[in-house]
């Protein structure tokens, strides 16, 4: 006996052997020995086996025997080779306990658990499609099972007009399966050819299919398609729960969790939702899963870890979490690093990844990250260029940056393009990636590259990648010229880096990026570059609330805008004018000259038509320039508040030629009419008012017009007739809110009333009869404005209507008696349910 285990150790290692025949051989091996260790035949007979929720080949796993997991480890490595493929599935599931919970576990642990845990993985994606045939293969072997049909009986032909099945139109590659003339039963035939009902262009379903033939396509398709085999495993996990072991399943769920991420690490983690309870109890999970949060960070998988995570930590801390002050973990919150550091490459590629989804993170959490010792993320290019010929590739998508730079050696490209396409994806890692294989191919000399920063992205890789893509640009200048457009084409790239940075307010690096360009700019690009300086400057003193620092920024933006304005873009114009008020308004110096400077700088030298690209930044000004307006508006010591109001008119109109939204701009406009304190407007700034108003009134609502013609006093008279929209309408809206206000009340209520009105006093009096009864049809029943709830009551209205015309007789009074108390009946108990 030992030395036949000798013997199948030694062969253990030629499962992965490069010769096809001897891989084959010894799989036949170790499935021999499979069969020998944990062949059923070897173990107590079934009236004698006691009932238990495990069997010996878990045992065996979990136990570690050495020479049984030698054997499982041997066939699991070689679980990714299509040659042995068939071989493994039978083998391995000859030995398989019958119960469906036992053996999804055995599946689980020989398909999944020991290939994900080998030093060397074979090709996961195969793993749980073999997982699911051998489940199942037991269950195939009956013979019962074959013979079972969906339907024992066919359906009747066209014995609905509903239309054909989705099912149809759905499974046309299995036609030969599902429906047609190929696979029909006999019965179905003849049903087919003997009747007169059948419609050739409406096919039917064979429903006598064997339930064997739908497993079959469904296992099929699920070794063809990974997504496929996942979602069954899923299903089959949540239908099995009660029959498995759910601390052995989670505790190898954990154990490969633990593991650096791989293909099934997304079905391993709803797994884990599955068997949550028990995952919450084995030792160690929580730490694991806060390492698969960091290493999936910013990729596909983020979100569903994420959850994972949280709901570990719901299930295991319970709600006091949720109480201020009892979790402390930010201790190191005050925790200040040295803010004067060298750059290093090697410390910058530590930190990517903490400057990733910026928008999610916490005010204390981006504090912290602020107050941090990162490494600056910029230097000089010849610096960089130094650092790069000492790095050392490692892994990763900077290495392969790296050598793709350095054009040494030959590359992988399609490992790399595997590598990539493996889970959890990247999306900045992808395109990184494929820049470098587009830098070696030569592709990259077309000098398109993308600078599209998500706000998921980390700005400490993007960096990274930016000075190693202007480094590779430099490299390609054969001559001036083209040296020129590459610089220029790396600080446009940069340039975005910079804006984005100022929207996180990482001011600090904001400083050294524009440190970096500023030296060799040219005059087009000079505004641009000091609207980003000022930004940064502007963050610092406000964070710091450091006076100085706001004064030295408005100076440098005062002080060097006049002389560059005329080569700049529009958008630096209007960039650096929204600085400078912004500045202005910080040091609470902000003047009516300031606005009207920083706009006539911006009608002159930005056409409208030419804006698109900052219309956030105009339209920014404008608001300012509006409530500064609006505050001079509402002081009492202002004297003329005609002279206001035409400046932010003017603004409106600027606003307007901008084909910029305004409608905030008008509701403070027309708001700050309520401030005014003289009789009437100046005339030129009514006629103002209303050409600008008539300019969008197409587009404003009811409530502006009508808080404009609420200040109808304050217009002049003559006005009124110039612009049809300000005089009063026959259905004047004095009279819609009136009948709005008619149904605020109970509908079902206010109905009974009128019932008993008209029962009570108006049954011999025609006059008041139909005072009554036009009052209930003007205000329930003919109300344009009425809601849901008076629409339900039009049930009572044909019958109500039948007795509106009345008549001085007997058999009227009994019919409308008749009618007016079935109408309270049904009415009554409704009432007294609310």
């Amino acid at each position: 006996n030992d030395v036949k285990r000798r013997l199948v150790s030694q062969t253990a290692g030629y499962c992965g052997h490069s010769v096809a025949k001897v891989r084959r051989a010894a799989c036949d091996v170790m499935i021999a020995a499979y069969h020998d260790l944990f062949n059923p035949s070897t173990e107590c007979p079934p009236a004698k086996k006691p009932k238990t929720s495990t069997s010996r080949l878990i045992d065996s796993i979990l136990s570690k025997d050495i020479y049984a997991c030698t054997i499982l480890r041997s066939l699991a490595s070689a679980m990714g080779d299509e040659l042995v493929y068939g071989m493994l599935r039978d083998g391995l599931s000859a030995c398989l306990d019958n119960d469906m919970g036992i053996r999804f576990t055995e599946c689980f642990l020989l398909s999944v658990y020991l290939p994900c845990m080998c030093s060397e993985p074979p090709d996961l994606s195969v793993c749980v499609s073999l997982m699911m045939e051998m489940l199942f293969s037991g269950l195939r072997s009956h013979e019962r099972f074959r013979t079972i049909k969906l339907r024992e009986e066919p359906l009747e032909i066209n014995q609905t007009n509903v239309g054909p099945s989705k099912l149809l139109t759905m499974s046309g590659s299995y036609q030969g399966t599902f429906r047609g003339n190929f696979n029909l039963t006999k019965r179905r035939k003849q049903a087919k050819q003997g009747s007169n009902l059948k419609k050739p262009d409406s096919p039917d379903i064979d429903v006598e299919i064997p339930i064997e033939n739908i497993l079959a396509t469904f296992l099929k398709f699920a070794k063809d398609t990974p997504e496929a085999s996942h979602t069954l495993c899923i299903e089959c996990a949540h239908a099995l729960r009660p029959a498995c072991d759910g601390s052995v399943l989670a505790a190898s769920v954990a154990a490969i969790l633990g593991r650096p991420a791989n293909q099934l690490t997304a079905l391993l983690v709803q797994l884990a939702h599955v068997f949550i309870d028990d995952v919450c109890r084995v030792d160690g999970i929580r730490t694991a899963i806060k390492k698969l949060v960091n290493s999936t960070r910013n990729t596909v998988g983020e979100l569903i870890v994420t959850a994972l995570s949280e709901e570990i930590s719901l299930r295991s801390d319970g709600r006091e979490q949720f109480v201020l002050g009892v979790r402390n973990d930010d201790d190191d919150d005050d925790f200040m690093g040295d803010a004067e550091c060298n750059f290093s490459l090697d410390d910058l590629t530590t930190a990517f990844g903490q400057l990733a989804n910026w928008d999610r993170l916490t005010l204390k959490q981006r504090r912290r990250i602020e107050k941090s010792a990162l490494p600056p993320p910029w230097t000089s290019r010849e610096v960089f260029k130094e650092h790069l010929e000492n790095y050392t590739v490692s892994t990763g998508w900077f290495s392969k940056m790296v050598t793709a730079y350095h054009q040494e050696g030959s590359l992988d490209e399609l490992k790399w393009l595997r590598a990539m396409d493996r889970w959890p994806r990247r999306h900045f890692a992808a395109s990184a990636i494929t820049e470098a294989i587009e830098w070696r191919s030569g592709r990259g000399e077309q000098n398109y590259f993308a600078s599209d920063i998500q706000p998921s992205d980390c700005l400490a890789e993007w960096a990274a990648r930016l000075m190693i893509r202007s480094a590779y640009l430099d490299s390609l200048t054969p001559d001036t010229e083209s040296a020129q457009a590459n610089v220029m084409l790396s600080r446009s790239h940069e340039l975005v880096w910079c804006k984005r940075a100022n929207e996180r307010a990482l001011s600090s690096f904001v400083m050294e990026c524009v440190k970096r360009n500023t030296p060799d700019l040219y005059e087009n690009e000079t505004l641009l570059w000091l609207q980003q300086k000022v930004w940064a400057m502007r963050n610092l003193g406000v964070a710091s609330t450091d006076l100085d620092i706001l004064k030295k920024a408005l100076n440098t933006a005062e002080t060097f805008t006049p002389l560059f304005v005329n080569k700049s873009p529009p958008e630096s114009i209007v960039g650096i004018n929204k600085m400078i008020l912004m500045l202005h308004k910080d040091l609470n110096t902000l003047s009516t000259e300031h606005l009207k400077n920083s706009l006539q700088m911006i009608e002159d030298f930005a056409k409208p038509d030419s804006m698109a690209s900052d219309r956030t930044s105009l339209k920014s000004i404008f608001e300012l320039a509006i409530s500064f307006y609006d505050d001079l508006l509402e002081n009492d010591q202002v004297s003329d508040q005609n002279d206001i109001l035409s400046n932010m008119l003017d603004v409106l109109s600027r606003s307007l030629d901008s084909n910029i939204a305004c409608e905030g701009l008008n509701a403070i406009i027309l708001n700050g009419l309520d401030s005014f304190n003289g009789d009437t407007l100046r005339e030129d700034v009514a006629l103002k008012l209303l050409n600008q108003i008539d300019r969008q009134v197409n587009n404003l609502d009811d409530f502006a017009i009508e808080q404009l013609k609420a200040h109808i006093n304050l217009l002049p008279s003559r006005s009124h007739a110039q612009y049809p929209w300000l005089r009063e309408q026959d259905g004047d809206s004095v009279v819609k809110y009136k009948r709005c206000l008619e149904l605020v009340c109970d509908a079902e209520h206010s109905l009974m009333m009128y019932c008993e009105e008209l029962a009570a006093h108006a049954i011999s009096d025609a006059k008041q009869w139909k005072q009554i009864f036009d009052r209930m049809k003007q205000k329930i029943f003919e109300n344009p404005y009425a809601g849901s709830e008076y629409q339900l009551l039009s049930r009572y209205k044909n019958k109500l209507y039948e007795i509106y015309d009345f008549e001085p007789t007997q058999c009227f009074k009994e019919k409308s008696e008749k009618v007016l108390r079935d109408v309270r009946r049904q009415l009554q108990p409704r009432i007294r349910e609310v």
